[in-house]
């Protein structure tokens, strides 16, 4: 069984993930205080032996090395599905010394609608030969089965338990699409939940994805909405975008000042390429900064990835990693498993 690679989640900064992921309604405009938080996901050490595993997914990632010049086992994804195909875990392991070592996971947990509810992140701790908590994220849905908040919690090791500490509360528009995003942070000091930034989308045509998002900071002080940042997006006839403009607000100048943008070329619905840009003040122009090259096999799965970076002296491309992806079964087979939960 083959699942779709997630390419371009991997490099993207926080707030870019939330853009394009979170699709929720308002909650409410009020402060929270702290809340128990109990997970879903009992006795996580043997959560494999109780999760009814009925099939996995395990893809290698190679990646070339000058020195030996040659491919090198470098990591392996391994996702664990239930008979319906619900995804249950993902385990992360590197190839180190001949041997597969632990990296960090992530375990779910559904509700009776086959909706996540909890994605609870581990890292692996060589030191105590154990999965150590790091984060988990709640999701809450409404009537109509969409997101109503999302909830993430940091795990304090020394009380043992889980503190909240951001949520995003959305709302929709009339056409059921994504409106605004209030971030609220929670404050320990006072013990309530208050504002902390949102985002406001806009749509030329009112309809498919957004064309702008406005970013707001929240100023305590004033009580007041203050601009900090501003992406504008372009998409092509699939609804691919192929273009995204990130922008900061400049308070003393009154106008926004170009930050970076990303340039993408699709064949079909397929990544094809990424190039990252900086703007030059100086120049007053775009320069190149990182790309990104993906190739694909004939199921359309992520094979291979090329990362280069631009050299301003030559003025070109100088490749800095080159990725190869494979679902060959045999190479697991001749590595044996250090801290595996197989």
């Amino acid at each position: 069984m083959k699942t779709q690679k997630n390419i371009s989640g991997k490099r993207r900064n926080t707030v870019f993930l939330l853009l394009n992921i979170f699709a929720l309604t308002l909650f409410a405009n009020m402060s929270f205080a702290q809340e128990a938080v109990t997970s879903h996901i009992k006795n996580t050490d043997k959560f494999f032996e109780n999760a009814n595993i009925e099939d996995t997914d395990t893809n290698y990632t190679y990646k070339w090395s000058d020195n030996a010049e040659k491919w090198q086992l470098y990591n392996r994804e391994i996702k664990y599905f239930k008979k319906d195909q619900k995804l249950l875990a993902t385990l992360n392991q590197r190839y180190e010394n001949e041997n597969w070592v632990n990296y960090d996971r992530s375990l779910k947990s559904y509700n009776n609608n086959n909706k996540v509810i909890e994605n609870l992140s581990q890292q692996w701790n060589d030191a105590s030969d154990s999965w150590v908590n790091l984060q988990l994220k709640t999701t809450s849905y409404d009537k109509s089965g969409n997101k109503s908040e999302i909830l993430y919690h940091e795990w304090r090791k020394a009380a043992g338990k889980w503190f909240s500490t951001v949520r995003y509360l959305m709302e929709y528009n009339g056409f059921g699409e994504k409106r605004r995003i209030l971030v609220k942070k929670y404050n320990p000091a006072v013990d309530t939940w208050s504002n902390y930034s949102r985002y406001s989308f806009s749509y030329e045509d009112n309809f498919g994805p957004p064309d702008q998002a406005l970013v707001e900071m929240w100023d305590p002080y004033t009580e007041t909405w203050n601009n900090r940042g501003k992406y504008t997006m372009n998409y092509d006839m699939r609804g691919n975008k192929v273009k995204e403009k990130r922008s900061t607000w400049n308070e003393g100048m009154q106008k926004w000042i170009n930050g970076m943008q990303f340039r993408r070329n699709y064949s079909k619905d397929l990544l094809m390429s990424e190039i990252e840009q900086r703007w030059d003040f100086r120049m007053n122009s775009w320069n190149n900064a990182i790309k990104y090259d993906f190739m694909y096999d004939a199921e359309g799965e992520l094979s291979k990835m090329i990362e280069m970076k631009w050299n301003n002296d030559s003025a070109q491309w100088i490749e800095k990693g080159r990725y190869l992806y494979s679902e060959i079964k045999d190479l697991k087979d001749k590595a044996q498993t250090k801290g595996s939960d197989k």
